[in-house]
């Protein structure tokens, strides 16, 4: 696989309420080049703030 730069990356918002799985989820995507994660969130409401804040894909 190419090397992805920052504009090519998948821009990804995890919202997830159980904060072990979130930090989970965040260590699995850190390690794949094609992943950026502009916010995590534990809360719904926060959740869609953060993506629409930070134009996720």
């Amino acid at each position: 696989m190419s090397e992805f730069d920052l504009e090519n990356k998948i821009k990804i918002s995890i919202i997830e309420d159980s904060e072990i799985h979130l930090e989970w989820l965040k260590a699995e995507l850190q390690t794949d080049k094609q992943f950026s994660i502009v916010s995590a969130d534990q809360s719904a409401r926060q959740g869609i703030i953060s993506i629409k804040t930070h134009d996720a894909d």
